[in-house]
Formats: C-alpha cells, structure tokens, sequence
C-alpha cells in the first residue's frame, strides 16, 4: 500500500514537473515572439528613417494630404496606405516618410484621428447625430466595424461614443437650461 502510495506520488510529481516545463517553454516562445514583434518595429522604424524624400516630392505630397483631408476621401471604408499612395501619385514608403516626419502618426493613427475628428464635429454641430446608433456612426466615419470604431474613438477622445454623446447631450441640456 505505502508503495503504490510512494508510486502515485513520484507520478504526480512527475506530471506537475512536466506541466510547468510546458508552461515555462510556452511563456518562452511568447515572450520571443513579442521580442522579434518589436526587433521588427525598430527595423522598419530604422528604413522609414534611412528614406530621403525629394523636397518637391515631399511638398507635392504634403498638399496631397491637405487636399485629401479637405475632401473627406479619408471616409472611405476603403482607403488604405497603398491606394492614397496611389492617388497622391507617390509610394507607400514616401507617404509612410512624411506622415512620420511631418504629421508624427503612421497611417492608420492619422486617418483614424481624421475620421474621429469628423464625427466628433457632427457630434458637436448636428443634433441629429446624438441620437444615431454607435453602427451607423462608425458607418458614416468610414470605419469597417463597430469595435474598431469604438476602440479608435476611446484612443483619441479618451472615453467611448456613448459616454461621449451622453456628456454632450448634458452639456446642450445645461447650455439650454442656465442657472
């Protein structure tokens, strides 16, 4: 009995030794991964900063941008680094170059921040829109899902949709109802 019992205990031993090396190899593997993860960041970070711009180039692109941003095309569900790129006659890594150096954002920062401040002014101008669903705000900013919109306007604004559109509606009610 004292055997088997000895038996059972070496097993277990054994098996919570085997679990923790397991454990131990997974926690490993994700902590590398998230190393090479950043190692990657700091090398394409490296390129963008070893990319020389032509000074008309970067001109050309920098009213690109202006205009682009005048003309709401950022509320494209579709628009992406490559087809801007494209539109502004450049490539992706002249673009990618300017955004960083001119406007300190990678593109998607900078076209999440556009669509944010669009709705956040429609928001504050338009009545209407604080009564509209979280979806068809995410919807009319060009962003593809309600998560990603919710998630970029916390980023940005500091608190979510509705806390926000619920702190304007305060905000009206005060300003129609002074002490």
């Amino acid at each position: 009995m004292i055997s088997l019992l000895i038996i059972l205990v070496v097993i277990l031993v054994f098996r919570r030794n085997y679990k923790l090396k397991i454990n131990n190899k997974k926690d490993l593997t994700s902590f590398l991964e998230t190393i090479n993860k950043f190692d990657n960041k700091e090398q394409k970070n490296k390129t963008l900063k070893s990319i020389s711009v032509a000074s008309d180039t970067e001109k050309n692109i920098i009213a690109g941008l202006i205009k682009f941003e005048k003309s709401n095309r950022f509320l494209n569900k579709n628009m992406s680094l490559p087809l801007l790129a494209t539109q502004l006659n450049t490539n992706t890594k002249y673009l990618s170059k300017v955004l960083s150096d001119h406007k300190q954002k990678n593109f998607n920062f900078y076209i999440n921040e556009l669509r944010i401040n669009y709705i956040v002014n429609k928001l504050r101008k338009d009545s209407k829109y604080l009564n509209f669903k979280v979806s068809y705000l995410a919807e009319e900013c060009g962003f593809a899902s309600h998560n990603s919109f919710t998630f970029a306007f916390k980023k940005h604004i500091g608190m979510s949709p509705i806390t926000f559109i619920d702190f304007i509606k305060l905000e009206k009610e005060n300003n129609a109802y002074p002490l």
